[in-house]
């Protein structure tokens, strides 16, 4: 298995500025739900510049492969609010990692204020989730293991 990888920035968010969230039409990203929230969410696109400042990284998906955007998050220590479906179990480890919630919107403002609420806990998972990141997901660990796997095939 050759995992996806992302480049790990230069420096960390300074978690100055507000919630992200990705500014997506496909409706299995759930934004619909996000709207229903009664906290200020900016919707971006343009996620390493968002996550240069954002406090927290609001991840809901209806399914999802593994989670490029929230690994992403994890290595700019943004902590990440994620739902709990598909590859995200993967590497999203409640209240180690991340957070993981349902599909309620009710369950992702509970997350968020849980996050906002404990300074321990966030400093734990920016800390654990940047850790995995560099151990598992960067994208030179992806290129080295997929020149591995032509290796192994090609003999």
């Amino acid at each position: 298995m050759v995992y996806d990888g992302v480049d790990l920035p230069a420096a960390m968010s300074d978690r100055t500025g507000s919630m992200v969230a990705l500014d997506s039409a496909d409706p299995g990203k759930c934004r619909a739900l996000l709207n229903q929230l009664p906290l200020k969410i900016d919707f971006v696109t343009d996620l390493p510049r968002a996550f240069r400042s954002a406090r927290l990284f609001l991840y809901p998906t209806a399914s999802e492969g593994l989670g490029s955007a929230a690994l992403l998050a994890m290595a700019y220590g943004v902590p990440v609010i994620a739902s709990n479906t598909g590859g995200l179990r993967e590497i999203i480890e409640d209240c180690q990692t991340g957070l993981l919630a349902g599909t309620t919107p009710h369950e992702f403002q509970q997350a968020a204020g849980k996050l906002e609420s404990d300074p321990a806990l966030i400093g734990r998972i920016v800390q654990q989730a940047r850790a995995l990141v560099e151990q598992r997901f960067t994208a030179q660990r992806m290129v080295r293991r997929t020149i591995e796997c032509y290796r192994q095939v090609l003999g």
